[in-house]
C-alpha cells in the first residue's frame, strides 16, 4: 500500500476529466512525456474528435498503481489531524477508522471533505469492493445507529445517504459507456423514494469489469424493459435490495409485494433467457426457493466474484 503526492494534486482539481496539460502538471513533467506514456500504453486515455487526449481519475489511479510512485505526503484541504488519521488508516488498512471518519463527515453535512476522503481512499489503490464493503457500508451502519440513538434526525440520515450516493456516482464517470465495451448490464433498484446507493455501487463494480451500464434507479415496470433490453443487447440484469430502516421495500407491509416482484422478475428474465443477479442484505428477509446461491450476493466482493 502506498500514497503519493499526486493523489492530492488530482483531488484538488475536482474535475471528472483531465487534459494533457493538467496531467503533466500533476506528475511534474512536460506534455511530451505524457504523450510518450500514452503511446507506450503505460497511461490510458481517450482522444476527442479533435485528437486531444482526455484522462479520467481511473486512468491516473491505474497509472499511479502500476508505476508505484512514492512521494512525500501533502495535505489536501482537510484539517491536519483528520488528514493524518485518513493517511494512517489507509496505510494500515484500518477500514473501521476510515468508516468512522466518513460517517462523521456525512452526518455533519461536510460533503466536500467526505468526497475528498472517498477519492483519497480510491486513489490509494484499495480495491473498489473493499472500499464499498469495509468503508462505505459500515459508515452507513454508523449513521443509522446515530438515528436510532436520536443524535441525528431521519431527515439528516436521508441527506447523508444521498450525499454518499452522489460521491460514489462520480466513480461511474471514470469508466463511461463506450462502444469498445462488449458487455452490457442493466441495474435496477427495488426502492422507490430514497437514494439508490446499493445499485450505484453495483454499477461502479460492473463498469470496473468493462460493462456498459444502464441504471434505471428505482424499479421500472418490467414490461417496459423488454424492448430496451433487446435494443441495448443487455447481457446481465442486476437488482439490489438493501435492508436499512429507510428502505420501503423491506418494511413489513411491503415485504410480500417485494417477494412477488422477485418472482415476477425471475419469470420475466427466464422467459427472455437473460442472466439476472440479486444483491443486498435485504435478500436475507426473502424466503423464496427461486433465488439460488449462484445468482445472489450480499457483499460487493461476492458480486465481483460472480462477474
Amino acid at each position: 500500500m502506498f500514497i503519493c503526492t499526486y493523489c492530492t494534486f488530482i483531488l484538488n482539481y475536482n474535475v471528472n476529466n483531465f487534459n494533457s496539460n493538467q496531467v503533466a502538471s500533476i506528475f511534474n513533467c512536460n506534455e511530451s512525456t505524457v504523450r510518450r506514456w500514452t503511446d507506450r500504453g503505460i497511461l490510458s486515455c481517450e482522444k476527442t474528435a479533435g485528437g486531444h487526449r482526455q484522462f479520467t481519475m481511473h486512468d491516473l489511479r491505474n497509472f499511479i498503481i502500476k508505476s508505484k510512485f512514492k512521494k512525500k505526503i501533502i495535505n489536501f484541504d482537510l484539517s491536519s489531524k483528520t488528514f493524518e488519521k485518513i493517511h494512517s488508516s489507509v496505510e494500515n488498512l484500518n477500514f473501521f477508522e476510515l468508516s468512522k471518519i466518513l460517517a462523521k463527515q456525512y452526518a455533519s453535512s461536510d460533503t466536500l471533505s467526505a468526497s475528498k476522503t472517498i477519492n483519497y481512499i480510491y486513489m490509494s489503490g484499495i480495491e473498489i469492493a473493499d472500499i464499498f464493503d469495509s468503508v462505505v457500508e459500515p459508515s452507513n451502519d454508523i449513521i443509522e445507529e446515530l438515528v436510532k440513538s436520536e443524535k441525528i434526525s431521519n431527515t439528516e440520515e436521508y441527506i447523508s445517504r444521498k450525499s454518499i450516493t452522489r460521491s460514489i456516482e462520480k466513480f461511474c464517470d471514470n469508466k463511461p459507456n463506450s462502444k469498445d465495451n462488449i458487455k452490457n448490464a442493466l441495474c435496477v433498484n427495488f426502492e422507490d423514494n430514497i437514494p439508490d446507493l446499493g445499485v450505484v455501487m453495483s454499477e461502479v463494480i460492473l463498469r470496473e469489469k468493462g460493462y456498459n451500464v444502464y441504471n434505471t434507479g428505482s424499479q421500472a415496470k418490467l414490461g417496459n424493459l423488454k424492448d430496451f433490453i433487446e435494443t441495448k443487447n443487455i447481457d446481465l440484469a442486476v437488482f439490489y435490495l438493501c435492508n436499512r430502516q429507510c428502505c420501503n421495500s423491506v418494511t413489513v407491509k411491503n415485504l410480500r409485494k417485494t417477494i412477488s416482484q422477485i418472482d415476477n422478475i425471475i419469470s420475466f428474465f427466464n422467459s427472455i433467457n437473460l442472466k439476472v443477479l440479486f444483491g443486498g442484505e435485504g435478500l436475507k428477509l426473502i424466503d423464496t426457493k427461486k433465488i439460488s446461491s449462484n445468482n445472489t450476493f450480499y457483499t460487493f466482493k461476492d458480486f465481483n466474484s460472480l462477474l
